[in-house]
């Protein structure tokens, strides 16, 4: 039963997305005027649009404490027989992260059927996290329009520089092969 009561936390994260400007009488009228609906999947969006690294370190921090306190509910009774030290939270906390990060070291694992499930609930919403976290690393590093324009620029005058350099260097040679071939015939002449 405790673990039904943690699926309380969506109706609590729900109710805070209400409480959220992305849901406010201000946005049911921009998104009607837009052609959408201000939901909470659109609050979600919204907030994972404005501040990315906020959320992805809250859902962290509950995922890890939820999931950290399921698996050590389902495995605390196996802890002597399995030698998985599940009686401390600590170690659950650690199964939990390195779960949602997919390292998965598998120093600690579940070994109740209970305790599997969330582990593939873990592994799941870690590939989400894990996705989450990359597409906004990509973000990070994308240039805006005028960054572009300046990178092209900038390469453009890196080539035209090393193009330069190539011309010197066949006219220099060419230079040098005509030098040559005019000393020979002197040098048979005499």
């Amino acid at each position: 039963m405790l673990f039904f009561c943690f699926m309380r936390i969506y109706l609590l994260m729900r109710s805070l997305m209400v409480l959220t400007e992305f849901m406010s009488p201000r946005s049911q009228r921009i998104c009607a005027m837009n052609g959408c609906e201000a939901t909470t999947m659109f609050a979600i969006k919204s907030l994972m649009k404005k501040m990315p690294y906020t959320l992805l370190a809250t859902l962290m921090s509950i995922s890890t404490a939820v999931f950290g306190f399921q698996l050590r509910m389902f495995e605390r009774k196996l802890s002597l027989v399995s030698k998985q030290n599940f009686d401390s939270i600590w170690n659950s906390f650690w199964n939990v992260i390195i779960t949602l990060t997919t390292v998965g070291y598998g120093d600690f694992y579940p070994k109740t059927i209970m305790g599997r499930l969330v582990g593939v609930v873990i592994c799941i919403w870690g590939v989400f996290i894990v996705s989450f976290f990359v597409v906004n690393l990509n973000f990070l590093i994308d240039f805006n329009n005028n960054e572009q324009k300046a990178y092209v620029m900038h390469q453009k005058l890196h080539y035209k520089q090393v193009l330069k350099k190539k011309a010197i260097d066949v006219l220099a040679s060419a230079y040098q092969k005509r030098n040559v071939a005019i000393k020979e015939p002197d040098n048979q002449n005499a």
